[in-house]
């Protein structure tokens, strides 16, 4: 192997994270392009979890080899963001940070990873939410959830919006009735692939929101899909 190969593989993976421009697989914060494809979970698949042990933690570079410029120092019971990954025995994660502050992205081995029951406080949902182009307002009402979202797609000044009443189920919102959701299920392709309606799908993962839709919440490429952080970041979640 020539050493112009060997540098180029050698990219470190940790980063700030950065919304991706693929809104339907979750693979925010791996910038590494040899990584990125091997998170492999669509949109809703994200799940909590949190550090199963403390201690340090090499993260993969290529799909098979370690080095010891990347890793992440665990905190056992830290708070965790998982997602699939197509590397065997192994899954994404990113940290969760507060607002204004850096959190980091890997491909680790999946036994320092325990997954978590979530269901978020109601009030935790109530806030302005954005991906960029779209904006997803959230009001309580009683016991239950106002959604109003607005998003636009600048190259055709297309724009496109919804609403909704819902009680979250666990850590998951829709407007499609009768959608069932849990902390583990994916609903992502119900969502994606309802013709019937503007179909939107949202489940909060701390202080992240992920949403898929469908093409039929207004003109034309009009998405509400993608990952959303808060303006202002309440103190619990």
């Amino acid at each position: 192997m020539n050493k112009q190969l060997v540098l180029f593989t050698a990219t470190i993976l940790l980063s700030v994270i950065y919304k991706d421009s693929s809104a339907y697989q979750i693979s925010s914060g791996i910038n590494d392009l040899k990584l990125r494809p091997h998170c492999t979970g669509s949109i809703l698949s994200a799940r909590a979890g949190i550090f199963s042990s403390s201690g340090r933690i090499y993260a993969l570079k290529t799909p098979n080899i370690y080095n010891s410029a990347s890793f992440i120092d665990a905190v056992k019971n830290q708070e965790i963001i998982v997602t699939y990954s197509s590397v065997k025995d192994h899954v994404c994660i990113r940290t969760v940070s507060s607002l204004g502050h850096k959190s980091l992205a890997a491909i680790i081995p999946n036994r320092f990873v325990k997954y978590i029951s979530y269901t978020p406080k109601l009030d935790s949902w109530v806030g302005t939410w954005s991906d960029g182009p779209a904006k997803i307002t959230v009001t309580r009402k009683g016991e239950s959830l106002f959604f109003d979202g607005v998003a636009h797609y600048a190259p055709q000044q297309h724009s496109g919006s919804f609403s909704f009443n819902a009680i979250p189920q666990y850590n998951f919102v829709s407007n499609i009735k009768g959608l069932k959701m849990t902390n583990t299920n994916d609903v992502t392709a119900s969502i994606e692939l309802n013709r019937s309606q503007c179909a939107v799908g949202i489940r909060k993962v701390y202080n992240v929101i992920y949403v898929a839709s469908n093409m039929g919440c207004g003109g034309l490429n009009v998405t509400f899909s993608g990952e959303y952080q808060r303006f202002e970041d309440p103190d619990s979640h």
